[in-house]
């Protein structure tokens, strides 16, 4: 958070926020769809009213928690290189609703990502 203020000095979730999601994917043609469903992983820092919560000294601390679910929904088009190699280009959505601890209780977003990937794949 760039923008702060007497109340909220800190607050991000930076370092680490995570997504694992267990995938159901069906292939039609040239053309692979997936819908997933999971769960966030975020590392929270944040000192609001002077408290701070997410800097701890504790080795065995590592800061991260299990913050709400996950959603994702793709399409991928392959495209044929040669008899082994294609070529996947890739539109992804995820959206996380998350709830991280502060000192003084929890805070609820919404993190909504459109993702672009290009990928390389082998046949065997």
């Amino acid at each position: 958070m760039k923008k702060t203020d007497s109340v909220v000095q800190k607050f991000n979730v930076s370092h680490s926020f995570n997504m694992l999601i267990f995938n159901y994917g069906i292939v039609k043609r040239n053309y692979r769809y997936r819908l997933g469903l999971g769960i966030a992983i975020a590392q929270p820092e944040s000192k609001i009213r002077g408290l701070e919560f997410g800097n701890s000294t504790d080795d065995w601390d590592m800061g991260y928690y299990f913050t709400g679910p996950v959603v994702l929904a793709s399409a991928e088009r392959l495209i044929d290189m040669s008899k082994y190699f294609y070529l996947v280009l890739e539109a992804k959505t995820t959206v996380a609703f998350a709830k991280v601890p502060i000192s003084s209780g929890y805070e609820r977003f919404v993190n909504a990502a459109e993702h672009l990937n290009i990928g390389f794949g082998l046949r065997t």
